[in-house]
């Protein structure tokens, strides 16, 4: 009997015989190469006839629009860049949300001033070190505070800081340097200007000094920065930056302001027509107190080291008042 070898040539008309590990591969299932014959599982799992999985969605391109505000994609209902919202104008554009908005800007508005102004003169000094300190969200910014109390400073009162004509032009006659600073004879000037329009120097003197009344609100916030240099000057070493001051300078202008408000409408209510410069000096002993204790809490100093530089910036601001409303009534008169 002759012996077959796996590896020789079958005869002619013979297939080849398979070896024993296709034979294995076929008795398996496996049958992916060898014979060249499938089996029934895999046939179906070509067809996927096996396949208990839930079908898979073509994928669909993500639609990505524009932001109006810095022209950046915005995939969500927000801009990554810019923080813009996606506008939806049956929300955006309803009543309700009109509604909505009123009451959040009256209720932020509110509390912020609330808290602002009770900060500001219950505890003097405190609203400056919040805002040095970085707490800022809570609080009025302090331009923002500056310019609301002018206003309201502004629509009060007809005129405010303003030196009498006939006081500055009795000081140019008499010789008087301090009241009349710029030695400048507003008498003779505003006589010559009357005759030449033909009215009485009288009736021009006072014209001159109700405008300048009024002037003199617009442009009384030139005194921040004056006494922002002198809070620089006085306390360089604590802050040798002149924003801080600046900002120190503002909060304690407002609180003068707010003072002034107080006493004038007192003074308006007893029936008072005008308030002489010694009617002030409540005024400025009151706003010197606050002072004292404000300074003590921004520029961490104690109370009897905060006492002289607190002397010198009353001083400083009695002495710019001064001259401020010589000046401003010069102006008027020169340009009247």
């Amino acid at each position: 009997m002759l012996g077959f070898r796996p590896d020789a040539t079958p005869p002619r008309g013979f297939a080849a015989s398979p070896g024993p590990e296709i034979l294995f591969r076929w008795a398996h299932g496996g049958a992916r190469g060898g014979l060249g014959v499938d089996s029934v599982s895999s046939r179906r799992d070509k067809a996927g006839m096996n396949d208990t999985r839930p079908p898979v969605r073509p994928a669909t391109a993500l639609t990505v629009e524009p932001c109006p505000s810095c022209g950046g994609p915005r995939p969500g209902p927000f801009c990554p860049a810019c923080g813009e919202k996606r506008l939806d104008p049956a929300h955006d554009h309803s009543l309700r949300w009109l509604a909505g908005q009123i009451l959040e800007g009256v209720l932020q508005w509110d509390t912020k001033l609330l808290r602002t102004f009770g900060t500001l003169l219950r505890r003097p000094g405190q609203l400056t070190r919040d805002h040095l300190d970085g707490r800022r969200v809570r609080t009025m910014a302090p331009l923002s505070l500056f310019f609301l109390t002018s206003v309201v400073f502004y629509c009060f009162f007809e005129r405010a800081y303003a030196a009498p004509v006939q006081v500055l032009a009795n000081a140019y006659a008499n010789g008087g340097w301090l009241g009349n600073l710029l030695h400048y004879d507003i008498g003779g000037v505003l006589a010559a200007k009357a005759v030449a329009a033909g009215t009485t120097a009288e009736m021009l003197a006072q014209r001159v000094f109700d405008r300048a009344g009024q002037e003199s609100k617009v442009f009384l916030g030139l005194l921040v920065p004056l006494l922002a240099a002198v809070l620089h000057a006085l306390f360089w070493r604590r802050e040798p930056r002149y924003v801080p001051h600046f900002l120190a300078a503002l909060h304690l202008f407002v609180v003068f302001l707010l003072f002034d408000l107080v006493f004038l409408f007192g003074w308006r209510l007893a029936g008072a027509d005008a308030v002489s410069d010694l009617m002030f000096l409540p005024l400025l002993a009151g706003f010197g107190v606050h002072v004292w204790l404000a300074l003590s809490r921004i520029y961490g100093v104690g109370r009897w080291p905060a006492l002289g530089p607190t002397v010198v910036l009353l001083a400083a601001l009695t002495a710019l008042i001064l001259v401020y409303r010589q000046v401003i009534t010069v102006v008027v008169a020169v340009l009247t």
